[in-house]
């Protein structure tokens, strides 16, 4: 059964602690923009992160409630009572804690993508001045460029034709060559036909002599 103590009294409510404050500079950081520029944001989401922990440490017990309790509602060895079994109603404050610290995250997040943001606009900027600065001479290698491939494209027609034109002078000359063959052929195809001719007189001259 748990030890009842009796009524609160002034030393205890010293004991514990003061959730109803929050510092000055931590609700100036959760009124800050999602955006806000400056160099300093990295310190801000520091002094975000610590508030946070000090708004944890302060709503945590002094003794270490962290630590497995014994069924009386006080710790191993130090015979005190554990704050929170004696005020139940600072549990309330832990769901408002952990929705600034969702907020803070966000906020921080927030910022870091808009930086993001604006780093890339500002590479971009430069990199079109640059582009812009360059004009004339990107204008002129690209000429040349082009200049050359006109080149290459010349110097490779010239070759076709070269190709094409020794191609038909070949194609001429075995043309020649065969008209050549042809007429030798024909010639030759005469002379026999002379010759069976002169043959076949002979034969009947032979005959008639022998008649």
């Amino acid at each position: 059964m748990p030890v009842d103590d009796g009524p609160t009294t002034d030393d205890d409510a010293e004991e514990r602690p003061d959730t109803t404050q929050v510092r000055q500079k931590d609700v100036q950081l959760l009124q800050l923009p999602p955006d806000a520029p400056g160099p300093d944001s990295d310190d801000r989401q520091q002094d975000h992160a610590s508030g946070v922990r000090r708004g944890a440490a302060s709503l945590m017990p002094l003794d270490g409630t962290h630590k497995k309790r014994r069924h009386n509602g006080t710790e191993p060895g130090d015979g005190q009572q554990d704050p929170l079994a004696k005020n139940p109603g600072m549990h309330a404050g832990l769901p408002k804690l952990e929705s600034v610290r969702k907020q803070l995250e966000e906020d921080a997040a927030e910022r870091r993508r808009m930086a993001a943001i604006r780093a890339l606009e500002a590479e971009h900027a430069e990199g079109a001045a640059g582009v812009e600065g360059d004009r004339e001479s990107y204008l002129l290698h690209c000429l040349d460029l082009r200049n050359q491939d006109l080149g290459r494209l010349g110097a490779l027609d010239a070759a076709r034709r070269q190709k094409d034109s020794a191609r038909a002078q070949r194609e001429l000359m075995e043309r020649e060559e065969a008209e050549a063959r042809a007429e030798k052929a024909e010639a030759e195809r005469k002379e026999a036909e002379a010759r069976a001719e002169k043959a076949e007189a002979e034969r009947k001259e032979a005959e008639a002599r022998a008649e």
